[in-house]
Formats: C-alpha cells, structure tokens, sequence
C-alpha cells in the first residue's frame, strides 16, 4: 500500500507535492548558510569554492520522487569536493531553519518556534572526481555497501537524492522506493533561521549565481545582513554550547553518522 494511503496515515506529515520551486527556495537556504558558516569561518574560505552539489535527501527526496512517502521535515545535503590541501572541515551537528508557513503545513512535535517544516542542512565531503554526480554516486555507493541493511543501519543512501545545484530537479541517486517510515513523536531543536523566500531570494542571489557558474567563484561577497539570520559558531549546535572535540571529521568516507 503506498505510504500516503490506508488508516496508519501519518498525521504528522504533509503529502502536499513538492516541485521545482521548492527546490530553488532550499538552495537558497543552503547558500545563506554557506554564507553564514564562511563569514564566520574565515580560516576555512578555501572550502568555498569546492562547493559541488546541494541536494535534496532522504524523506523528501523520496517524496518528491514519488509523492506517497509524506513530508515530515526536509533534509538538504551541501557537498564538498574534498582537497587534502586544505584545513581539516569538521562536520557540524545538523543545524535546522524554520520553513515558514507554506502547503506544508509543521510538524505537531515541533517546538512553537516552528511555524513551518524543519529544514536540515547538512555539510559532506565527497570525492574530487571530474563529475561532480559521479562523486556524489561513488560516495553514496560506498555507504549504501557499508551499510547494507536498511532497517539495522538507516542512512541517506537508502533513499533518493535530488539535485538543487546543478541541474535543478535531476535525480542523481534512486536505490528503488524506500520503506515505509516509522513514525516519530520527537521534534527538532529550535531554528536557527526562518527560511523567509523573500529575503533568501534577494540576499544571497549573487551567491547563487557565483555557485551556479553565473558570477565568478573568486568575487568577494559581504557575509549576509538579514536579522533572523542567526547562526551559532561553528562549535555551538543549539543555545546550549557543546566542546569541539564532539565535532567529526566530514573527510573522505569514514566516520561516524550525526
């Protein structure tokens, strides 16, 4: 039975159709982000450039392939070509923004700061390779092989992945339709940002153009100015600080899973 059908619905999700509009608001998303982390990180502004690909994963790629799994938060991949000359980039906890009101609907086990869906944006670093895609399918291949048992070990390469950048709308990885979610009752922390579409669409649309190829790559940008961006330091994951030796490497293929 499709997901989205029967009496086990879940209530929690929305089954409202993704589209490309939707994709092109979470790129942005994911460029005010990387614009945030590298004004904050100046030492690490060499990772700039190896920007690769930002996707949709998981449950909303899914969804956005198929439209029965339902919507529950949205997960967004930014990856990272990776370049051994270049300072060590540590993968943060996951940071989630605030989707807004929209045909999404939010989650009910969200805390009230979320007036939309969570949206979470996760840093990876994936093999140099001449096609950004065929990196991405080699990285994903490997962790599908490590983890072979979807149902033991659950990881984003059980599940589609849809490009944002480049080629918006594309399916860069389909392992077959996924199973059928097990429902949650836990929420996320809260926002760090509101995805609000006007202010992502004109702040950061000279990032976008500089990630797409537009505008040079090597033009200076100024760290975005909007007051609901509000990001922590690269050690601090929610209001709470934790220690940075909690952070993990994002290098290569190893490590393990936040």
């Amino acid at each position: 039975m499709p997901h989205s059908e029967g009496a086990d619905r879940d209530l929690a999700r929305s089954y409202a159709r993704l589209d490309k509009s939707d994709l092109a608001r979470l790129g942005r998303a994911a460029q005010a982000e990387l614009d945030a982390f590298f004004a904050r990180n100046p030492h690490l502004a060499g990772w700039r450039d190896r920007v690769r690909i930002i996707a949709l994963a998981q449950g909303g790629a899914e969804h956005y392939l198929r439209g029965r799994r339902g919507v529950r938060d949205l997960d967004v991949i930014v990856c990272f070509a990776d370049d051994l000359r270049l300072p060590r980039l540590f993968r943060r906890m996951i940071i989630s923004w605030d989707w807004g009101p929209s045909k999404l609907g939010r989650c009910p086990h969200d805390p009230p700061e979320y007036t939309g869906r969570a949206v979470d944006v996760a840093f990876w670093v994936i093999p140099d390779r001449p096609s950004p895609v065929a990196g991405l399918r080699e990285w994903l291949a490997a962790r599908a092989a490590r983890k072979a048992d979807p149902e033991r070990n659950p990881d984003l390469a059980h599940e589609p992945v849809v490009l944002i950048c480049p080629d918006l709308g594309s399916v860069a990885w389909d392992p077959g339709e996924a199973r059928a979610p097990k429902a949650k009752t836990t929420g996320h922390r809260n926002p760090m940002a509101w995805c609000h579409p006007e202010a992502l669409r004109f702040t950061h649309l000279v990032g976008w153009l500089r990630l797409t190829g537009v505008v040079d790559l090597t033009g200076k940008r100024s760290p975005p100015s909007w007051p609901d961006h509000r990001f922590p330091d690269q050690e601090v994951v929610s209001p709470t600080r934790v220690p940075s030796r909690s952070l993990m490497p994002v290098h290569g293929l190893g490590g393990a899973d936040v």
